[in-house]
């Protein structure tokens, strides 16, 4: 989304004529800044506060790019967005790890990287899918060995399907308690659709090692034809699966 506003330079901010007197006989620097047609600066704003359960609020404010896309990447995840009419992006997301730096990435070509920290982050366990365009990919999340299970996951879709060729990611979360030896089984179901019947398809799977850190598998598949009556592609060796013993 683009607006026919032309650019605005306050007469005001304007370097004075070489007569005007200079004070101490100092050399004063002048600089020019692009504003938008209301006068707020073009400068791009972003930052990163942690908020509850272990998430990171995202605040971006790009007056001169209002409705325009940033591409959000963060611990191997990535979700494309739009700002707001106002040139605002608000988004809440999942740390994965304890400091997570989150990578901005503008129309224009600016480029901005913000880090946030929250040692909350360890208490969650985390899995992620990443994939591009309008693919519809979900997580799906079966408990195991634990009654009302289901409760405890919580699941959060982000990125903005108007953005046809932008990614967009899913993010399963589970807070373990300790109380019983239970486990998650997980697996990937991707949905066919006239856009995306019989083509090649990737995404990314993102998970903690065994071993501790994070990693990401490109995994690479073939979805059905179109009209071959398949309404859902299950993938099941994907991610591994989580189990948590009792102490």
């Amino acid at each position: 989304m683009s607006f026919p506003f032309p650019e605005f330079v306050p007469s005001d901010l304007q370097a004075p004529s070489a007569m005007a007197p200079m004070p101490d006989h100092a050399d004063l620097d002048f600089v020019r800044r692009n504003y938008s047609a209301w006068g707020v600066s073009c400068e791009i704003n972003a930052k990163v506060t942690p908020v509850a359960d272990a998430m990171l609020r995202l605040e971006v404010s790009t007056p001169c790019q209002r409705g325009g896309r940033v591409d959000v990447v963060w611990s191997h995840v990535s979700a494309s967005f739009l700002t707001s009419v106002t040139g605002v992006l608000d988004v809440t997301l999942p740390a994965l790890e304890a400091q997570t730096t989150v990578r901005l990435r503008f129309e224009n070509g600016t480029q901005i990287e913000k880090t946030g920290v929250h040692e909350d982050a360890e208490d969650f366990e985390r899995v992620a899918i990443t994939w591009r365009g309008n693919s519809h990919a979900s997580l799906i999340a079966l408990p195991l060995g634990r009654s009302g299970f289901r409760r405890d996951g919580q699941k959060l879709q982000l990125g903005d399907r108007r953005i046809t060729d932008g990614t967009r990611s899913e993010i399963y979360s589970i807070r373990p308690t300790f109380d019983r030896t239970y486990g998650v089984r997980l697996h990937v179901e991707v949905s066919p659709n006239k856009d995306n019947c019989g083509t090649q398809q990737t995404f990314n799977a993102v998970q903690k090692a065994a071993q501790g850190g994070l990693v990401a598998i490109p995994v690479s598949f073939q979805l059905p034809d179109c009209g071959g009556g398949q309404s859902v592609l299950v993938m099941e060796n994907v991610l591994r699966d989580l189990a948590f013993e009792r102490n």
